[in-house]
């Protein structure tokens, strides 16, 4: 006797065996008989697969929930950054504006010199001989309203050669910077003393000779 089995393909309803007698005594065709048992389980197939439609729906909208809440929260953070970097650079700016008008400080003293002796200029003069071997600019402040910077500028025959650098203290200060010489070094110099602005305070000249 040959036998028909039908697969239900994973769903809850049980399969159905028809023999060629029993489908003789129904009276009815192997192609009714099958049409009859998929029209039973089409509706479970169909509800298999809307189920999936939902959860692959729901599963998309809450990727793209998550990604919009990223999206978001990182245009946030971008903004705060922003904000935050450009009220530095303002604050910035501010104490800079004010460095610039509110310290003062007095230049009193400022010579080209041979040498320092207990912490003074000795020997000063607008002409030394190359056999100095170095020379020194020597630089005194008072009422100096706070602690700042000020700076020697050194150029021969009117090109830059150095810049020395120092942070002076109130009320008063003194300070010196030292040039060392060569054969080559002969001729014109100046010294250009500037302040945090780059404010020239005083510009020494002088030469060096054989």
């Amino acid at each position: 006797m040959q036998l028909k089995y039908l697969k239900n393909h994973g769903c809850q309803q049980p399969p159905i065996f028809l023999t060629t007698h029993s489908k003789r005594l129904l009276g009815m065709s192997m192609k009714k008989d099958v049409q009859l048992e998929f029209s039973r389980i089409r509706p479970t197939i169909a509800g298999c697969f809307e189920m999936g439609k939902l959860f692959k729906t729901h599963s998309l909208n809450s990727l793209l929930i998550k990604r919009d809440y990223i999206l978001y929260a990182t245009i946030f953070l971008l903004i705060l950054l922003f904000f935050s970097a450009t009220s530095n650079l303002y604050a910035e700016e501010e104490t800079n504006g004010k460095n610039a008008t509110d310290i003062k400080l007095k230049l009193t003293k400022a010579v080209m010199c041979e040498y320092i002796k207990d912490f003074e200029p000795a020997n000063t003069a607008v002409v030394f001989p190359i056999s100095f071997g170095k020379i020194h600019c020597y630089t005194a402040f008072e009422e100096i309203s706070e602690n700042t910077f000020i700076y020697h500028k050194w150029f021969h025959k009117d090109r830059f050669v150095a810049t020395n650098r120092f942070h002076i203290k109130s009320p008063q200060w003194s300070t010196f910077s030292t040039m060392q010489l060569r054969v080559a070094d002969k001729g014109p110099w100046r010294v250009e003393i500037t302040d945090d602005n780059d404010k020239i305070l005083k510009t020494l000249r002088f030469s060096v000779s054989d």
